[in-house]
């Protein structure tokens, strides 16, 4: 994922937690919330987790499948993803699925599979 696209400060988290609305799914949780800006993406995982390792790994998976999705998400949307117990024993082609289930159903991309 290109670095335009991270979100890194705590007060950026902080500000879509509060605002965002949140959808969810089997193993994933998104907050979004429209803004006026570009796109900035984040993560978020808990230490409840799993250890650095653990949630190390999972940032990673997220990030290498929504590199190919953050081109598809227009101007405007601050979104976080925040992975659910058991997101990592999923396939790629089913965590593929989740992150576009999410995207869709939080109505931040229309067209995707």
């Amino acid at each position: 994922m290109q670095p335009r696209y991270r979100m890194r400060k705590n007060r950026e988290f902080q500000w879509v937690f509060r605002r965002g609305r949140s959808t969810g799914s089997k193993a994933l949780v998104l907050v979004a919330v429209q803004t006026k800006s570009e796109v900035h993406i984040g993560f978020s995982v808990s230490k409840k987790y799993g250890g650095a390792v653990s949630r190390n790994r999972i940032k990673r998976r997220l990030k290498e499948i929504l590199r190919g999705f953050a081109p598809q998400v227009p101007n405007g949307w601050r979104l976080i993803f925040v992975p659910r117990p058991g997101a990592d024993e999923l396939t790629p082609a089913q965590l593929t699925a989740q992150v576009a289930l999410v995207l869709r159903r939080a109505g931040v991309c229309e067209n995707l599979r």
